[in-house]
């Protein structure tokens, strides 16, 4: 649907602002569905800060979204 195809093109968009190991991270988990194991030999840290890095990854791209979602509703609006 047009939604779904928009909705995907910001998600693109936020991630490729994000820091690159935060990218790599997401897509690794949430794309790819790596294996955290995997993951966490691919960037040499224990799952405890793993766990740290996705939390943060995550947190980065809520605030991205939301900041995005925001400046969008704002320039649509007539006094925008």
């Amino acid at each position: 649907s047009l939604f779904a195809a928009e909705e995907s093109k910001h998600v693109r968009q936020v991630l490729e602002e994000m820091p690159p190991r935060d990218r790599q991270i997401l897509h690794w988990l949430f794309f790819e569905e790596r294996d955290k194991g995997e993951v966490c030999a691919l960037l040499g840290v224990d799952r405890e800060y793993l766990r740290v890095l996705v939390h943060r990854a995550k947190s980065k791209f809520r605030a991205d979204w939301i900041k995005r979602a925001a400046t969008k509703v704002a320039r649509s609006t007539p006094m925008g």
